[in-house]
């Protein structure tokens, strides 16, 4: 929701042209103080003031936010604060001089307070294991014992590595599996053998056991072998790499001291299995939340899939690509998404907005149902799918020169007509109420738009000589997109419940269905209507049907 903020605006040392009369033509009375040369050095009086007033602040500024938050700290610690940027994302350009109304878009968003997310505690006593292959494993084990609790398994031991002084276990085995997550991994080691109490000169070990079950808080892998996570870059406590690149591991070691104590770790996703549409009847339709999360943190459950909080990381790609929106993103909420968009274009109604696929696998409703519900002048979608035609550019490159060359051009964007609309609900909801919007106003003339196989909206087609009414498509359908008549064999479809997920037409024991992937814009896609029904049969003593 948007939150009633004072703002403090600050030109950095005259560095950024701002006027003070258009910021007062802006914000208005929102201003806390008049524009600030020195806001963090020589005028932090101003910040003192506006915080003892007992209002809520946003600052302008994200380099100095640590002198902000320590006066504030001291001063008013009730005073809720938030920064953003105005100097590296608008003020410092080479257009600064008519970046007010970008800075007021920002200064809209920087207004929004996202719902809070639920939480789950993690802890981590620190303990880390390091796995690894040679002197390497060793000295970054002495590196670390000073901080947290260490433990060694080489799975190849020269004989000559010395025996290290100190407290720190060590073993050779190969790790066979590892599961879990950070604060709580479980290793499974083959051909565990700890090494001799009694080695001296030179590392000796115990007869090997053929397994070996152990924990851990933290893995440091430094073995020459594949990464032992699916997606170990992603995964929180867990550590990948190369034995040679020191200056990765150095960085690896500074992060790894840190992770002792109490997290909260959000819940990113929140999933509602009676909208699931993975399988019916042992017949399995959607697996696309399964088949993008790239760590493996969504797995069969039977007719429904099961996430592991434990292992998510919030990339957003399971809620990007559900089509019945069964998971959905918390953390931000696809609700505060659309709602730090609607701030901005209300702030700034010719904003332009640029979607890069690596700022959300959650970009699928950024690049559809949020921007066209906003109606932005016009929206890039930096990606590597095929282009959109007109409001939505496809820009296909990973050069940042040539996207700077797309994206700064001569020409302005002709906005397009100002309809506001209430986002809420499911981002299907929302597109229908954006794509209804947008087709009152453009010139296109046709109910439907054709898509590509896959979509998430189409039609079921049936074909009557076919079908029997046995309407066993109408109790796998996970939607209710299809439905029967409680007094006469007739099968209905709701266009626009449809999520194209083909439970239907795997079910139908005739092969009577298939599936026409498109767009209805019209409101007949909301209305039931009838794919198929037949007479009923009269009784042949009393003619009752």
């Amino acid at each position: 929701m948007q939150k009633q903020r004072k703002l403090l605006i600050c030109n950095c040392e005259e560095t950024m042209p701002l006027s003070q009369k258009a910021l007062d033509e802006t914000f208005g009375d929102q201003l806390a103080a008049p524009l600030a040369c020195n806001l963090c050095r020589t005028e932090l009086h101003s910040f003192q003031d506006a915080i003892k007033k007992g209002d809520d602040i946003a600052v302008a500024c994200t380099q100095e936010r640590n002198i902000f938050e320590t006066l504030r700290n001291e001063i008013a610690p009730e005073t809720d604060l938030t920064f953003y940027n105005i100097r590296e994302n608008g003020g410092w350009s080479i257009e600064g001089k008519k970046t007010t109304p970008k800075i007021a878009a920002l200064t809209a968003r920087a207004r929004w307070e996202d719902t809070p997310t639920r939480t789950r505690e993690i802890i981590s006593d620190g303990m880390c294991l390091i796995y690894g292959e040679g002197q390497e494993a060793l000295d970054f084990a002495k590196l670390l014992e000073k901080h947290i609790p260490v433990a060694i398994l080489l799975r190849k031991a020269d004989s000559t590595l010395p025996f290290l002084d100190g407290n720190i276990p060590i073993a050779k085995g190969s790790i066979n599996q590892l599961t879990g997550s950070f604060g709580n991994f479980n290793i499974l080691v083959d051909n565990y053998a700890p090494a001799k109490v009694s080695s001296r000169d030179e590392l000796s070990f115990e007869p090997a056991k053929p397994q070996w079950r152990a924990t851990a808080s933290i893995v440091l892998d430094l073995a020459t072998t594949p990464a032992l996570l699916t997606g170990s870059d992603k995964r929180s406590g867990y550590f990948k790499q190369d034995a040679g690149a020191n200056s990765e591991i150095y960085k690896s070691l500074l992060e790894i001291i840190d992770l002792v104590g109490t997290f909260e770790k959000p819940l990113y996703v929140d999933y509602r299995e009676n909208l699931c549409a993975h399988s019916a009847n042992t017949i399995i339709a959607c697996t696309k939340c399964l088949d993008n999360c790239p760590i493996g943190a969504v797995t069969p459950n039977g007719a429904k899939v099961a996430f592991n909080t434990n292992i998510c990381e919030g990339c957003g790609s399971c809620a990007a690509v559900c089509p019945t929106g069964a998971a959905s993103y918390k953390y931000p909420a696809f609700e505060d998404l659309i709602g730090q968009l609607s701030a901005m274009t209300a702030a700034y109604a010719k904003v332009t907005i640029l979607a890069h696929r690596s700022m959300a696998e959650e970009l699928t409703p950024l690049a559809h149902e949020t921007a066209l519900a906003n109606h932005f002048a016009n929206a890039f979608l930096a990606n590597d799918t095929a282009s959109q035609p007109d409001r939505i550019e496809t820009i296909i490159t990973d050069d940042p020169d040539e996207l700077a060359a797309s994206l700064w051009r001569d020409e302005k964007p002709t906005p397009l007509a100002a309809t506001r609309m209430t986002t809420s609900g499911e981002k299907r909801q929302i597109l229908r109420l954006a794509a209804a919007a947008l087709h009152e106003n453009s010139e296109f003339q046709g109910e439907t738009i054709p898509l590509p196989a896959g979509a998430p909206y189409g039609k079921v087609n049936v074909d009557p000589d076919a079908c029997t009414l046995c309407l066993a498509c109408v109790s796998a359908c996970p939607t209710n997109a299809l439905g029967d008549h409680p007094d006469k064999p007739q099968l209905t479809f709701i266009e626009n419940a449809c999520v194209q997920c083909g439970l239907c037409k795997k079910t139908c024991p005739e092969s009577a269905i298939s599936l026409e992937p498109r767009y209805h814009l019209t409101k007949d896609a909301l209305a039931p209507a009838i794919l198929h029904e037949e007479e009923p049969f009269h009784c042949i003593r009393c003619n009752k049907e």
